[in-house]
């Protein structure tokens, strides 16, 4: 049997999944049809055979009746006082019976006793045969036998004779009664019937000789089984019987027979036909079926193939664009034409779809280090979907390891990559609890910037205040987790600081990133490097904005880099 799953195209599976039971059901329920039919058919046969033989058996069992009533008044008349004038009524009354050609009396000059097991091959010696004799005495008579059909020189035509011998007192055959019918009047009835004419048939003795057949077979012969026929030879076994069918070899047997035996004279009226003939209805039907089967078949596989492509096409479809996606290739979003389960299946691969991409998009923009909250909304926003930025104000924060260089010379490379992934992970967490966007790494310092989202920028310096006095607080956790690891304890600086810059996507069409650039940016830095370990040192632009509660540890003035008056900052903390 076809293995499914080595059949890759789904479209052939379908096919063959929704084929192959409907044309196995049809096929099966037609044998079981053709089966059952043939039963009936045989069976109807059989029963139409027996029918047809008994009637013709029984014709000639009528035809015999007649003359065989008298012929056995006559061996009663032999105990009958004056029974010679009865025999001379019944000899007359046999004589006109249709068919009855003549009546013979023949006498045994020496009489010999009757041996019953002989009578039928006509026990006694007949030494002379002298007709006529019809007051011959005898003491009763026996009914001996009926001959086969043989020409009679004087009729000019086939005769039987039933005989009778005639006993006396001490049951010696004196004379025998033969009675002479005429064979063609016995079978008048018969050879007219349609079955008689169209079948091969005839009338056999207990050996299986033939009396009479209707010689339609190629090669007529006299004996049943002659040929050594099988269908033949088993109906010359049964030949005892009352009567039978009998079927040939094979499915559809070549022939069919039946056999019913008469009850005047040990006859049988046989009958055979051709099984081609008696099962031409369903063998017509099993051609038929078989045709219209391989019609329905052809039509059932184009309907299924009509219908598996309609299914199949969106899911080679679907297919298709998920071997596009797997190389990062975003086609086209896919049109359902049906809300079934393939329906379902597309929408729902549609929104999978969108959302890799937007993964994709924020992946490729904002790196692993933007909240993926955050970057949603920024999406949304409309200038997000072009190359470009546009000026707004933020704040910006910047920390750095303060005497990372003295703290890492004598460490072996892998610790200090160890140090730096526990302070940046920390760090990360921290600004993404806050709503802050990872701008970059750059050494050992960590650029990240607040945006007003939904909120003003008084709000977003309070958000960027927390975040860095959470870093703060947290450093005391990361220095316990750096002293287990044998690892030197850091501190950092932290600055704030909050101005107009430019925000957007940076770069080119194959690779972009959400940043900020502007002299803020380049201004934080430097208000960052004059923070001491573990404080934190905001502008005085910043200072304005915040309207949560904070206390500020030290003020001072200091002059920097690309500013030509001193700047003033401001140490603070929180309360």
């Amino acid at each position: 049997m076809v293995n499914l799953l080595h059949i890759k195209s789904l479209q052939k599976r379908l096919i063959l999944l929704l084929m192959l039971p409907a044309t196995l059901i049809l096929l099966a329920g037609g044998v079981a049809g053709f089966y059952y039919a043939r039963k009936v058919l045989l069976s109807e046969w059989r029963e139409k055979a027996v029918l047809q033989l008994e009637r013709a058996a029984h014709r000639i069992d009528m035809r015999l009746g007649r003359p065989m009533e008298y012929i056995e008044m006559f061996n009663r008349s032999g105990l009958i006082e004056e029974g010679q004038y009865s025999r001379q009524w019944i000899i007359l009354q046999l004589e006109a019976i249709e068919g009855v050609s003549r009546v013979e009396f023949h006498t045994v000059e020496s009489s010999t006793r009757v041996d019953r097991s002989r009578m039928s091959r006509g026990a006694g010696r007949v030494d002379r045969h002298t007709p006529g004799h019809r007051n011959m005495p005898f003491h009763r008579g026996v009914f001996s036998k009926v001959t086969p059909p043989r020409h009679d020189t004087t009729l000019g035509m086939e005769t039987v004779s039933l005989v009778s011998l005639l006993l006396d007192e001490r049951e010696r055959t004196v004379g025998r009664l033969e009675t002479v019918v005429r064979f063609d009047y016995l079978i008048a009835d018969i050879i007219s019937l349609g079955w008689w004419q169209s079948h091969v048939a005839g009338v056999v003795d207990d050996t299986g000789y033939y009396l009479v057949h209707t010689e339609i077979a190629d090669r007529p012969h006299e004996r049943l089984g002659e040929t050594s026929d099988t269908v033949e030879l088993r109906v010359r076994g049964l030949l005892g019987e009352t009567s039978g069918t009998v079927l040939g070899a094979g499915h559809t047997p070549e022939t069919v027979a039946g056999f019913y035996r008469l009850q005047q004279v040990p006859w049988t009226v046989v009958m055979f036909a051709s099984g081609d003939k008696i099962l031409g209805p369903i063998t017509r039907f099993r051609n038929y079926f078989f045709a219209g089967w391989t019609v329905f078949s052809i039509l059932l596989l184009v309907v299924i193939r009509a219908n598996a492509v309609h299914i199949v096409s969106p899911i080679r479809t679907l297919s298709q664009s998920a071997e596009a996606v797997s190389r990062g290739e975003y086609g086209p979003t896919i049109k359902s034409r049906s809300e079934d389960e393939i329906g379902q299946l597309i929408e729902n691969y549609n929104r999978m779809v969108e959302g890799l991409k937007e993964r994709d998009l924020i992946s490729s923009t904002f790196g692993r280090y933007v909240d993926p909250k955050v970057a949603r909304k920024l999406l949304s926003r409309q200038e997000f979907s072009s190359i470009g930025g546009t000026k707004r104000e933020v704040v910006v924060l910047m920390s750095d390891i303060r005497e990372f260089t003295s703290l890492t010379q004598d460490l072996e490379p892998d610790a200090v990559i160890r140090m730096l992934n526990h302070y940046f992970s920390m760090m990360i967490a921290t600004g993404h609890r806050n709503d802050g966007i990872i701008v970059d790494f750059i050494g050992d310092g960590l650029l990240v910037f607040f945006e007003p989202l939904d909120e003003a920028i008084t709000e977003t310096a309070c958000r960027a205040f927390r975040c860095a006095s959470e870093m703060m607080t947290q450093m005391t956790d990361l220095n316990a987790v750096l002293h287990q690891e044998s690892l030197p304890e850091i501190g950092v600086g932290i600055g704030l600081n909050a101005g107009e810059v430019v925000v957007g996507n940076i770069g080119s069409y194959q690779r972009t990133k959400y940043g900020i650039v502007g002299n803020e940016v380049n201004l934080t830095q430097r208000i960052q490097a004059q923070a001491n370990a573990n404080e934190i040192v905001v502008s005085e632009s910043l200072l304005r904005l915040l309207d949560c509660r904070f206390r500020i540890v030290r003020k001072f003035d200091a002059e920097v880099k690309g500013v030509s008056t001193p700047l003033r900052l401001y140490g603070v903390g929180s309360l």
